[in-house]
């Protein structure tokens, strides 16, 4: 079924998943539908209170989102990650000071990183190495885990997404990404889950 199903299944399957359920076949070739992991049941109310959020405060990232959740139903996995990243560049944007990039806003909503809120730049923090610990530059020994963590989903997204086709030549064709549904349901869940941290961290006041 997996290998060879139909447009009709493919997207019965698509959409069950972003229920957080999965389909599959039991030993006696019967059709079972169960939830990914113990954890989705318990994250139901968690999301209603987390779009109704978004509803009452951002409703262009919540169209952004709900774009990214009809792009994986309909089967579209650049579109859906390439939405995905404008969530997350669109809702870190209501944070930033004038003139400076949505990077900004993710260093303040990642102000309980230790350290973070002395950078100057934080543009600079994705290339900074990890456990620098006798470093001369005090900036360089913390880690800066919530917000390279942010940054790093940004950059699956973006290089999945709408930079998929920006590769390298080889053998003078472009070496470009392939996303499947599976990257895409992880970028979906990547970021629904910093959509959900946001929302549990309102003080955070973006």
């Amino acid at each position: 079924m997996n290998e060879l199903s139909s447009y009709s299944f493919k997207t019965l399957k698509n959409n069950l998943n972003i229920l957080d359920f999965d389909i599959s076949i039991s030993e006696e070739f019967q059709l079972k539908i169960t939830p990914f992991s113990l954890l989705d049941k318990e994250r139901k109310e968690e999301r209603t209170g987390m779009v109704g959020w978004l509803e009452d405060n951002y409703s262009n990232i919540l169209n952004s989102y709900e774009g990214a959740v009809k792009m994986y139903g309909e089967g579209n996995p650049v579109e859906c990650l390439s939405n995905c990243r404008n969530v997350i560049t669109g809702i870190f944007s209501y944070h930033k000071d004038d003139k400076s990039k949505w990077v900004k806003g993710l260093q303040k909503a990642c102000s309980l990183d230790k350290n973070i809120n002395n950078i100057v730049n934080p543009n600079t923090i994705p290339s900074l190495k990890n456990n620098q610990t006798h470093a001369d530059d005090i900036n360089l020994r913390y880690n800066y885990p919530r917000f390279k963590t942010v940054y790093q989903i940004y950059s699956f997204l973006s290089d999945l997404g709408p930079h998929k086709d920006e590769a390298n030549l080889l053998d003078g064709q472009v070496d470009f990404e392939e996303p499947t549904m599976k990257d895409t349901i992880l970028g979906l869940r990547f970021t629904e889950s910093i959509l959900i941290w946001l929302y549990q961290n309102q003080q955070i006041e973006l």
